[in-house]
Parts: C-alpha cells; sequence; structure tokens
C-alpha cells in the first residue's frame, strides 16, 4: 500500500515551503531558541498535513519518497531533504508509525526537484513494504 501526504505553502522566505537545513544551522548558530522554534513550526506543518490526510496506523517497515516543488533551482537537494527527519518525527507524534528508527523506515528517497513558482511543495510517498521487499 502506498499513502501519499502533501505540504504545501509559501511559509519560509515567501517562496518557499520549508528552510534549508543552512537556514536552520543559521539560526541555531544566532540563537538556539530560535532555531528549535523554527523546528518545532516544521514539525507541526507536517503534523497538521499528515493528521488531515492520514488516518491510518503502519505496522510495517516503510520506505519513504519525497518530490520537491520548489519556487527555482537555487537550493540544492541535500539541504532540502533534511525536511525527512521532521516528517518522520510527526509520523510518530501522530501514531502513524511506532518509531522513526531503521526497524520501521528501510529507506528514504528524493525523487526529484521540479520548478513551481506558484505552489511550492512537498509529496511524500510512504510505502507499506511487505516481507518479501525487506
Amino acid at each position: 500500500m502506498i499513502y501519499e501526504v502533501v505540504i504545501e505553502g509559501n511559509f519560509w522566505g515567501k517562496n518557499k515551503t520549508f528552510p534549508s537545513w543552512n537556514d536552520v544551522l543559521a539560526q541555531y548558530g544566532r540563537k538556539p531558541q530560535i532555531g528549535n522554534r523554527t523546528k518545532q513550526e516544521m514539525q507541526m506543518m507536517c503534523v497538521n498535513a499528515i493528521r488531515r490526510q492520514l488516518n491510518v496506523v503502519i505496522d510495517k517497515p516503510i520506505k519513504l519518497t519525497y518530490t520537491f516543488y520548489e519556487p527555482d533551482a537555487k537550493r540544492d537537494l541535500g539541504n532540502i531533504l533534511f525536511v525527512d527527519k521532521i516528517f518522520e518525527d510527526a509520523m510518530q507524534v501522530c501514531g502513524v508509525i511506532k518509531n522513526d528508527n531503521q526497524q520501521f523506515v528501510k529507506g528514504i528517497t528524493a525523487n526529484e526537484v521540479i520548478i513551481d513558482k506558484d505552489r511550492p511543495r512537498v509529496v511524500v510517498e510512504i510505502e507499506e513494504l511487505d516481507n518479501e521487499m525487506l
């Protein structure tokens, strides 16, 4: 079974859905409380999307596939892929998965970055893995 969660909106810098890893590190460097607040806000965005779009408890291991819709090609994939950690934590908070360790999350893939300046978003596919796939 494959589930999909779409996190969309212009939340960061007026045209991006999430900050990059460099942005968050810079905030932590200036003042750890500000960096932590940004992390918490990002997690709440993920929690809200999960609660609206995903009403399931997944007991099997999963694989996550991310597709990023960015307003431009300025940010490198490694800087935006860090949202995975926030998303995994949010799934755990929502009770979708029991834990985000390697026993439960078996793979993470960044599908591609697509330019869409009018509708930035992150699409996450959550694939339940059968025993044959492990």
